[in-house]
Parts: C-alpha cells; structure tokens; sequence
C-alpha cells in the first residue's frame, strides 16, 4: 500500500539513459509521516518529499490546531532539508485543495471546503509547491483518489511539485482501474507525466595535455619565455629540514 501509495521508485539503469538508480541519495528527513530524499548525480540535482498529513478526525479531539501545528513543523523540516529545485511531492493530504483557485492550484476536481484544506492550501503556498493535478489543462478524467468502505469519495491524494517541475508537468490522470491484488487499498494511484530538458554535463573541463605542443620546438620556447617571466619563488627552508 504505502509503495504504491507514496514512495518514488528508484530504478536500475536502462538502455543508457539516467536514472535514480544511478544517482547518489541522501535521506534528509525521515518521521513516520515525512520522508526527503535528496539525489544527486554530477550537477544533476532532484528531490523526492513524501507526505501523509494527519486528519483531523484522527487528532485529539479533533482538534485543528494539531493539523496547523504538524504543517508549521513540516514547513521547518522541508526548508531546513534544503530541496533541489527540480523536487516532486507524493502527498496524502488527508484534505481537497482549491477551495479557492490560485497559481499554486485550482479548483478542477474540488469538492468540499474545509478549515484542514485551507491550512494546507497556506502550506502550499508559503513552500511555493504547486499542484498540477487541479489544474483542468493538465488533469483528465476522474479526480477521486480515496473511497471510504462506506462508498463516500474524496480527492485527498496528489502530486506536488516545485516551480521547476510544475513547469515540466504535461499530464496527469487517477488509475481508477489499478489493480492492488489481495491487498486492500482504498486508495488510487495518481499518475503525473512530465517533460523537459536538463543539463547532464557540467561546463568544466578537465585539463588535457597537448603532446603535439610539448613536442614543438617553438612552442617550448614560448612557454620557457613566458615562464622567466614570473618571478621567482623564494625557498628558505634547507634540505634537511624539509625532509624532517
């Protein structure tokens, strides 16, 4: 359930193409709820959060205040954890965003206000974390992502995203027809397809030699002039003590 639900699957190599398999990761928070998971290869940086909020029903009392409390200390852990830019969000926010609409989300697939919601909405906003599942350009077909036993539905999954990576975002859709075998999962997998270009080489060359320069006599003499140019580093230190 929680692989299919929220875990980002890290590959092995395929046909010569980079993948998280290739990547070196570094876990920069892990609760029971929150996981961060940073990669890196070469200058090729990307991030991976994975959420489950609490809800409300399930906090003492019912209390809001225990909702806003977790969401100021996930605010701390996701800023101190210090994100790459290209980051993607796997989030069971026990709510419905876009109560109201906004750039960070909009109201496609909305069905119910609530106080959780609005708190979340505030998170989204103060990390700059977009949702492009509610958006009508990017999200087809059915948005319900959890069925109670009882048969209610509710959108309380979704694929978050930075700015970098909701600008490569393209499509995204709920596998209503997911198939969890024997396992009970009242919870539908939610797909976000995304494209784009990144840089996979650093600028920086390492230094080469040239063997047919060093072979030219002309060159050799250029280089020996330029060198009596410098001037010329001063030794005080005798041999022996050196090599003490």
């Amino acid at each position: 359930r929680v692989l299919f639900r929220f875990m980002p699957w890290i590959t092995t190599e395929s046909d010569g193409v980079l993948a998280f398999g290739q990547m070196t990761p570094a876990v920069a928070h892990a609760d029971p709820r929150r996981l961060i998971v940073n990669l890196q290869k070469n200058h090729i940086l990307v991030s991976f959060v994975v959420l489950h909020a609490p809800c409300r029903s399930a906090s003492p009392e019912g209390s809001i205040d225990a909702i806003q409390e977790w969401w100021r200390q996930t605010i701390d852990i996701v800023r101190q954890a210090k994100l790459a830019p290209l980051t993607w969000i796997m989030a069971d926010l026990n709510a419905d965003i876009g109560t109201t609409g906004s750039d960070h989300f909009a109201k496609r697939g909305h069905g119910s206000d609530t106080a959780q919601a609005m708190i979340v909405e505030d998170a989204l906003q103060q990390l700059d974390w977009f949702a492009p599942t509610t958006f009508a350009w990017c999200h087809s077909g059915s948005s319900v992502a959890w069925k109670h036993p009882r048969g209610t539905e509710h959108r309380l999954d979704f694929v978050l995203c930075s700015r970098l990576a909701f600008e490569m975002a393209t499509t995204s859709a709920v596998l209503c027809d997911h198939d969890s075998g024997f396992a009970h999962d009242d919870h539908f997998p939610v797909r976000l397809h995304c494209a784009g270009w990144l840089r996979s080489a650093v600028d920086f060359q390492f230094p080469r030699w040239d063997f047919e320069a060093m072979a030219d006599p002309a060159r050799c003499k250029e280089f020996q002039e330029a060198l009596r140019t410098l001037p010329l580093p001063t030794w005080h230190t005798d041999v022996d003590t050196h090599v003490a």
